[in-house]
């Protein structure tokens, strides 16, 4: 343990993975907490910036075991061709749990329903101040029924712990609710058919912050129809079009078991979120 750094917070980065350095020199007006994230930064960048950031070569690297890399989850691509759908005001597809769920479990509205064993609409609470919206279920997923149930998952749990939140505390869903068996990332005919579902979920969850994980929930839900990245939209608070509610976008999961040295910059974003959460913006 560094000299710096509390034990809540060493337990917290270790959690999400990221390794802790022995500061080499700070300000001493700086806390510890922003001597750590200069630190950690691969760029110097305030939270609330958005600019194109490159990686550091020289920077360490947080490191992730190989078999899990190695896993067929690590190996789906980010979602670099996410599709682009229309600005637009979706109406959500239902008012009630009791009506929302069986329609997205019997919905074949599109064609990933042929692939799927059970359409997966979402996991946790119900009234949560946290709702997390992912691309798509994956195998693992749709076997278990809940979202994020893969390596990716595990990633998530942790993700979430670093900022003292609990899955059951969150409620977890994804952008189109039914796999594909290639694991391909949604076409824009696909997250049309499957938006009024999200929009239901999420007026009735009625979150005080939505993450979204990874470029099709992020472009989806920032209401942006450009070919834009999930650099350009993370560092920022967003907000949701209908509901109003504050918006963060950081890299998906699974992008991270590929490349864990985004993982610096999830941590800025989870702390952006945190600090939303708990009404301070600074």
């Amino acid at each position: 343990m560094t000299d710096h750094i509390p034990a809540s917070r060493s337990d917290m980065l270790r959690a999400m993975g990221i390794p802790e350095w022995r500061l080499r020199s700070h300000s001493p007006d700086l806390e510890p907490s922003e001597a750590l994230a200069a630190e950690l930064a691969p760029v110097s960048s305030a939270p609330q910036t958005v600019r194109p950031q490159s990686e550091n070569p020289s920077a360490p690297k947080p490191s992730i075991p190989g078999s899990v890399l190695n896993s067929p989850q690590a190996q789906t691509p980010e979602l670099a061709a996410a599709p682009q759908v229309p600005v637009e005001r979706v109406v959500p597809s239902a008012m009630s749990w009791n009506d929302l769920i069986p329609l997205v479990s019997t919905c074949v509205a599109c064609p990933r329903h042929a692939d799927r064993t059970r359409a997966v609409v979402g996991a946790g609470s119900q009234s949560a101040t946290c709702l997390i919206v992912g691309e798509a279920p994956s195998p693992a997923d749709d076997a278990a029924g809940e979202p994020f149930a893969d390596q990716g998952g595990v990633l998530l749990t942790n993700m979430l712990a670093a900022i003292g939140l609990d899955r059951s505390q969150v409620y977890i869903t994804h952008m189109t609710k039914c796999m594909a068996a290639e694991q391909r990332p949604p076409e824009a005919a696909e997250v049309r058919s499957c938006a009024a579902h999200l929009e239901a979920q999420i007026a009735l969850v009625r979150p005080s912050l939505i993450l979204a994980l990874g470029l099709t929930a992020g472009r989806y839900l920032t209401g942006t129809d450009t070919d834009v990245s999930v650099t350009a939209l993370r560092g920022q608070v967003h907000r949701h079009a209908t509901t109003d509610a504050p918006l963060v976008v950081t890299y998906h999961p699974r992008y991270l078991l590929k490349r864990p040295s985004e993982k610096a910059r999830v941590w800025e974003d989870l702390q952006l979120a945190q600090r939303t959460l708990s009404g301070r913006s600074e």
